[in-house]
């Protein structure tokens, strides 16, 4: 199955790593732990506004792709841990 990757590439994730569910869903919690941290710059002004609404879209643009193919390897293997 295909999947546009171009997000995941831009924020340095190697398509080509993502074999397992367990790989795809840790790959998500690091997106998530990153948005959280760009949330928090925006709220404390530590970064202009613009800058973090940029990088915010972003990684939840490559949150939606990184969903889509840990949809199907779940759906595939079944489990997480396989």
């Amino acid at each position: 199955m295909r999947y546009n990757t171009e997000k995941i590439r831009a924020l340095g994730i190697d398509p080509s790593d993502l074999r397992t569910s367990l790989f795809c869903h840790w790959e998500m919690e690091k997106l998530d732990y990153h948005l959280d941290r760009m949330f928090s710059y925006m709220v404390e002004n530590r970064l202009p506004q613009a800058l973090c609404r940029i990088v915010i879209d972003e990684i939840e643009e490559a949150k939606e792709e990184l969903r889509k193919i840990f949809d199907y390897l779940y759906k595939k293997e079944g489990r997480l841990d396989k």
